[in-house]
């Protein structure tokens, strides 16, 4: 069966259920099972080869062909090698049901994001497909509408046993509610922001290195000391830890960051092109580099840039964070952040975990993959009279 980024059909859902439910699964109900679903072929003439079929072209009974689509160990390889053949030959297409009872699993991985109007979460859903697909797994993907809907949606995974293991992206969610899913921890992994306390598999990445590395470079290759920062919503796990790093390494520096130089913004283009509006309006000195705590902020600022007549890096340097294909074309410096390496991950945690969910974990719960600076000319960088220090590069 074709694997999909759509949720399967409410038939499916249900076979899902069902299955996850039935904890033994005798033979001969097995056999009466796909001997339905052959009654089922035979009268139906848009369903393809049926069950009964296979079993006559293989020359066995039911139940053995059932046991070698279910990749049962007690059929001999010359058995299994015949029915392999009839059921090439026929095209049979199992019963999803069937297999899902016959397994006690339905192959497939929830996943939960927020909205998919951004690049990042784009990018974390490329890399679970990517895994997905490499192992055989269907996913069943759905996007919440705010934390309360993302909350009713996990609960309805979770409870009704809808898919074997389920993919979180919390951006948002209480910490109090994901603290209540520990008790499911060997079904959930999440990406992005761990919570304290919670026992379930976090990925997320190293912001506070990867903001501190920004302004590293800017402070000292470049010898920028009057840096502003646009800052993310208030409050989102990301931006804290950015800014964070950037007291880190201003600190580091023995500068400070005033506070007229943090300017708060919501990770959008609006918010960086309009706050660099308002800079140029206040008529009040400009800082001497921005560091945008997203990639969409700082092509904003670039945008409005030009619009008076400015440019990076002549007049101000940008930096952004995320490398999205967009900070390419304007020859933004960034930071690459390692969201399609989450999503892959993510994916192979929660494999792990259905495949030795007795077994004791013995790997870390939170995962932190690396960021990395990407320069180019919108820091300074790129001009024949520079070259970035070394410190910073891979």
């Amino acid at each position: 069966m074709p694997k999909s980024l759509q949720p399967f059909s409410l038939t499916h859902q249900s076979c899902m259920h069902k299955g996850m439910q039935t904890m033994k699964i005798s033979n001969r109900t097995m056999q009466s099972l796909f001997a339905n679903a052959s009654n089922q072929s035979d009268n139906n003439p848009m369903a393809g080869a049926s069950l009964q079929q296979v079993s006559e072209r293989a020359g066995v009974s039911i139940a053995t062909v059932s046991r070698v689509i279910n990749e049962s160990p007690l059929v001999s390889e010359n058995t299994r090698a015949r029915v392999l053949r009839a059921v090439r030959e026929l095209d049979y297409q199992p019963s999803f049901a069937a297999r899902t009872l016959a397994k006690q699993s339905t192959d497939t991985l929830g996943v939960i994001f927020p909205h998919l109007d951004d690049g990042f979460f784009l990018e974390a859903l490329k890399g679970i497909n990517d895994a997905a697909s490499e192992t055989d797994y269907h996913l069943m993907v759905a996007f919440g509408r705010g934390p309360a809907d993302e909350m009713k949606l996990i609960r309805q995974y979770v409870q009704q046993q809808r898919v074997d293991a389920l993919i979180i992206m919390n951006v948002d969610l209480p910490n109090r509610f994901v603290s209540s899913l520990s008790k499911h921890a060997s079904k959930i992994v999440m990406i992005d922001r761990p919570v304290k306390g919670a026992n379930i598999p976090t990925i997320s990445m190293d912001n506070i290195n990867g903001a501190a590395n920004v302004m590293r470079h800017l402070i000292n290759d470049h010898g920028y000391t009057d840096i502003a920062i646009i800052t993310g919503p208030e409050g989102t796990f990301d931006s804290i830890q950015r800014l964070e790093g950037c007291r880190i390494a201003a600190k580091e520096a023995g500068i400070t960051i005033p506070e007229h130089r943090i300017w708060y913004g919501d990770f959008s283009e609006d918010t960086g092109y309009n706050l660099m509006h308002t800079q140029f309006a206040s008529n009040k000195p400009l800082p001497q580099a921005i560091f945008a705590f997203n990639d969409n902020m700082a092509i904003g600022v670039l945008d409005s840039m030009r619009e008076h007549n400015r440019s990076a890096p002549d007049d101000i340097a940008v930096v952004g964070f995320d490398n999205t294909s967009q900070a390419k074309h304007q020859n933004l410096t960034t930071i690459h952040t390692p969201v399609r390496d989450m999503g892959n991950l993510a994916v192979r945690k929660a494999i792990s975990t259905i495949k030795n969910k007795d077994a004791t974990p013995n790997t870390p719960l939170h995962t932190l993959l690396p960021t990395e600076l990407i320069y180019r000319r919108s820091c300074g960088c790129g001009q024949a009279q520079f070259a970035p220090s070394k410190r910073f590069r891979k």
